[in-house]
């Protein structure tokens, strides 16, 4: 994690006072939720 989209939204979550835990969560969560986002548009594209 470098400089991706991924690490940005990391410093910007730790910035707003969130542990490093919290932004963890908070980076798996927006992850989860981008990949199902895809699984049910590309279910629907079938």
């Amino acid at each position: 994690m470098r400089d991706s989209a991924g690490r940005r939204y990391f410093d910007r979550k730790t910035a707003e006072g969130k542990t490093r835990n919290e932004a963890m969560r908070c980076l798996k969560r927006k992850i989860a939720a981008h990949v199902w986002r895809r699984m049910i548009a590309d279910e629907q594209r079938r």
